[in-house]
C-alpha cells in the first residue's frame, strides 16, 4: 500500500521534546556543539515546512523527464483550450454589447459602432 502524496510521514512537534528543560542547552559530544530548546523548536518547524513542500515528490518528478513532459503538455493544452473558449465568449459578448448600443442610436458612439458592426458583418460574409 502506498502513502498518500500530500500527507507527511511524520509530524514533528516541539511538544514531543518534553525531556529537555526550559532554558537549558544540550551538548552533543560528537560535534562539540550546544543546542537550546528554542533552536530545537525552530528546527522542528523547519522540518515541518520541508515536509509540506513535498520536496521528495518534486525530486522524483524531475528524475522522470517523460512524466514531466506529459504533465506539462496536458496542462499546456488545457490552458490553450481555456484561452480559446474565453476569448470566444468575450468576443461574442463584445459584439452583443455593440449590437445593443447600435440600436440605441447614440450620436457619436453610434457611428463608430455602426462601422465596427459593418466590418464584422463583412468579415462574417467572407467566411461563408
Amino acid at each position: 500500500m502506498t502513502k498518500p502524496v500530500n500527507q507527511p510521514t511524520q509530524k514533528h512537534r516541539p511538544e514531543d521534546i518534553k525531556e529537555i528543560p526550559e532554558n537549558t542547552a544540550l551538548e552533543q559530544e560528537t560535534f562539540g556543539t550546544t543546542i537550546t530548546r528554542a533552536e530545537i523548536e525552530r528546527l522542528t518547524q523547519f522540518a515541518d515546512y520541508l515536509t509540506r513542500l513535498n520536496l521528495v515528490e518534486y525530486i522524483k518528478l524531475t528524475q522522470k523527464p517523460t512524466r514531466m513532459l506529459r504533465i506539462n503538455f496536458i496542462s499546456g493544452v488545457a490552458r490553450g483550450f481555456g484561452m480559446a473558449v474565453g476569448f470566444t465568449l468575450l468576443g461574442a459578448f463584445g459584439i452583443y454589447v455593440l449590437n445593443k448600443l447600435q440600436v440605441l442610436n447614440l450620436p457619436v458612439i453610434g457611428d463608430f459602432i455602426a462601422k465596427v458592426w459593418e466590418y464584422v458583418e463583412m468579415a462574417r460574409k467572407m467566411r461563408i
